[in-house]
């Protein structure tokens, strides 16, 4: 129940934070503070037609990995089967079906798309493409609670270089997962101190 608990708590945080950073997302500070005023978006806007509080494809790729990593858990229990990159990249082709339907597309980037269209999944060892870009980092914070330290980096970039090919597009996605593994070792110490 714990575990849950933290599970929601963060996919509810980057929900949020998304929803919230949506309307700015390609915006400049000046442009911000000419919308907004001198202390930037203070509450959930429309933006792209969607209604206020609407979250974008980071959030829908980041539910895709949780996703993928819970599969791959009970994958892994029920059959001895354990590829988790695997798992996870079959949920980032369910969520790419999904991008016909003009209600569920919500910016997604080029990158994304054209690696999950060509048919075959990157890796470090076989990148797809030569990315530097951050639509690996948005979505691995599932990677941290799902795996411990050392293994959530593995995971982190493995998850991100599916579609990212260069290190500067995948070792950030590690290294988000890694903190977020830490972050959550942290607090479940802290519970079993008290």
């Amino acid at each position: 129940m714990l575990m849950e608990k933290r599970f929601k708590g963060c996919l509810f945080g980057l929900a949020i934070g998304d929803a919230l950073g949506a309307p700015v997302e390609f915006l400049s500070w000046p442009q911000i503070k000419k919308k907004y005023g001198d202390s930037g978006i203070k509450d959930f806007d429309s933006w792209g037609g969607f209604a206020a509080g609407t979250y974008t494809d980071d959030t829908q790729m980041s539910l895709a990995t949780a996703a993928g990593c819970i599969d791959a858990w009970i994958r892994g229990r029920e059959k001895g089967i354990w590829h988790p990159p695997s798992v996870v990249y079959a949920k980032y082709l369910e969520w790419l079906k999904t991008q016909s339907d003009p209600k569920q597309t919500r910016g997604p980037g080029h990158t994304c798309l054209s690696a999950l269209r060509s048919g075959k999944m990157g890796s470090v060892e076989e990148p797809i493409n030569n990315s530097k870009g951050c639509g690996g980092v948005m979505r691995t914070a599932p990677a941290g609670l799902a795996f411990p330290p050392g293994q959530a980096f593995e995971q982190g970039v493995a998850f991100a270089a599916i579609t990212h090919g260069h290190p500067s597009g995948y070792l950030p996605a590690g290294v988000l997962a890694e903190i977020t593994s830490h972050v959550e070792c942290v607090v479940l110490m802290s519970r079993v101190e008290e």
